[in-house]
């Protein structure tokens, strides 16, 4: 049976800050500013839920993921308990071509990107959160070097048309809703791996079975 509890979604960006804000390494800051832009405004017809909060990394990306745990362990919205609840990062994806959306769960292999192991290595074992990848595709060698002058390198107007064009914002946005429903119903993503994690929230939280149901907090 499906809650009438809302799911409550802390979506976090990771990339760099200045002067590296404007490359393709801070493809999920982005990606987050649009999704503002193209859904916050007063003439939006599709805004925001008002349970998706947004959260860019003020940090550098090889060192954001106890910034990312800190917003997490602080993510308590009122009424919403922690079953309802998940993180989603949004990041650059660097084996995916320019614009392509990739939904994982936060477990998988970070494929050699420094931000997402230190998120793995800083966020609670056991937690069950979610991955978007957005390609910026890859140069044509696979020298560090060369890789790291790719990702850091200042977007072309192509680039950043794509990047913030409606096609890739509808993209993430649909992944935003598939996580929703994967939170409702623990289908494919994670299936049950975060029960640990969750009981362990509601234990520190003060929740019990039956509030959780009826999505209030015990007083």
């Amino acid at each position: 049976m499906t809650s009438t509890t809302p799911i409550s979604l802390l979506i976090a960006s990771l990339g760099n800050p200045a002067p590296h804000r404007e490359t393709l390494h801070s493809a999920g800051h982005i990606i987050l500013a649009s999704l503002l832009a193209h859904h916050s405004s007063l003439s939006s017809t599709s805004p925001l839920p008002e349970r998706w909060i947004l959260r860019a990394s003020p940090t550098s990306m090889n060192v954001s993921g106890p910034w990312l745990s800190r917003a997490w362990s602080s993510f308590r919205p009122p009424g919403i308990p922690p079953a309802r609840r998940r993180l989603v990062v949004i990041h650059d994806e660097l084996e995916s071509s320019l614009g392509k959306v990739t939904v994982r769960p936060g477990h998988a292999s970070a494929r050699g990107h420094n931000g997402l192991k230190s998120a793995q290595a800083s966020l609670p074992k056991g937690l069950a959160w979610t991955r978007i990848g957005v390609g910026i595709g890859r140069p044509a060698g696979r020298e560090r070097a060369e890789v790291s002058d790719w990702v850091l390198r200042r977007l072309t107007p192509r680039e950043r048309e794509v990047l913030t064009g409606e096609q890739v914002v509808g993209d993430v946005m649909n992944a935003l809703r598939r996580v929703e429903r994967e939170v409702e119903g623990e289908g494919e993503l994670h299936g049950r791996g975060g029960e640990r994690e969750e009981k362990r929230e509601k234990e520190e939280e003060g929740w019990t079975e039956k509030t959780v149901k009826k999505g209030r907090r015990r007083r």
